[in-house]
């Protein structure tokens, strides 16, 4: 199964409101459209319908790259995993807010909510409501789903059930959803835009601080690593050095990268051995990794708005720090 893209030189970022505009013409403007319409499909699957209809969404080898642990693969996993979620969430609910078409892949940015009247991982019900975001990056072959990456805001789930304690607010998933569906800006080529969001994790978090100053704008604005009072590449600087000073051996990368517009979507992972203090714990000696996906805003090469889901409940599973469901 290759990873190439059949289709390189065509980006379009679509929103989900006023459906699919025809943007682009011929060949490029059908591949997208057909696989944009079949995401979409597939979104609308998750709560409601047959799930035998979801399931002839993907094809016959479909990954999941990030199937939770004990599930089956491939199509029966897929099916095993949203039976569970519309169990624990029936009156569950999810919107795609922003797509980013390119080429065989459509990057997502969705919202999801519901209540939890029924088990889930083995959890009674809690009857509380949850509201978390969903980054999805989908490869499509032949009009169906062939490969996943998603990234959800699991720790704010487990948070939000009550399951693990607080450890901060709930991120406001409407105001990120609104401010990713604003209209682009002019900038760069597709391909300028994806070169500037892959030294994210080439040079920024290699530990290259002089990096932020090169590909990030001054008014620079997160809508995922904020702190109260603190200017977001303040926020940045601190998070790279803190990486720096906890885990030895660091290796990172890119798995994917999704352009269109102004908009680039990656699937990235860092992995490290902690031998520092991260967040109070004392050093473990594990050798750890955190998978996540970010959706940049880029503007005459420099990135201007972020939108990161990372996997910090796995990561700090593997840490100790929170026990394993």
């Amino acid at each position: 199964m290759s990873f190439a893209r059949r289709l390189t030189t065509l980006g379009v970022t679509l929103a989900m409101i006023g459906g699919i505009a025809p943007l682009a013409f011929g060949a490029h403007h059908l591949v997208w459209e057909r696989n944009v319409k079949v995401v979409k499909k597939f979104y609308d699957g998750i709560f409601k319908g047959d799930l035998s209809e979801l399931a002839a969404l993907v094809a016959e080898d479909f990954v999941d790259h990030d199937k939770m642990e004990g599930m089956p693969e491939g199509v029966e996993g897929l099916i095993a995993t949203m039976t569970m979620f519309r169990t624990a969430f029936p009156d569950g609910r999810i919107e795609a807010k922003r797509l980013i078409a390119e080429g065989d892949y459509v990057a997502t940015f969705g919202v999801a909510d519901g209540t939890n009247t029924g088990e889930m991982m083995g959890m009674p019900a809690t009857g509380n409501k949850v509201k978390m975001v969903v980054i999805d990056i989908m490869r499509l072959e032949d009009e169906k789903v062939a490969e996943v990456w998603t990234s959800t805001d699991d720790l704010s789930m487990m948070m939000q059930l009550g399951v693990i304690p607080a450890m901060g607010a709930v991120p406001d998933y409407e105001a990120m959803a609104e401010a990713l569906a604003k209209d682009g800006m002019e900038g760069g080529s597709v391909e300028a835009n994806k070169a500037v969001a892959k030294r994210v994790m080439d040079d920024v978090w290699a530990g290259n601080l002089d990096a932020i100053g090169e590909i990030y704008a001054a008014d620079y604005v997160s809508h995922s690593m904020t702190m109260p009072g603190m200017d977001p590449l303040d926020v940045l600087r601190m998070n790279v050095q803190g990486w720096k000073d906890s885990f030895s051996d660091t290796d990172r990368g890119n798995v994917v990268l999704v352009g269109a517009g102004d908009l680039v979507a990656t699937r990235w992972w860092a992995s490290g051995t902690h031998t520092g203090e991260f967040m109070g714990s004392t050093p473990t000696n594990k050798k750890v990794t955190i998978k996540g996906n970010s959706i940049y805003r880029i503007h005459d090469g420099k990135i201007v708005e972020e939108w990161t889901i990372a996997d910090m409940m796995g990561f700090m599973q593997q840490l100790g720090l929170i026990p394993g469901m």
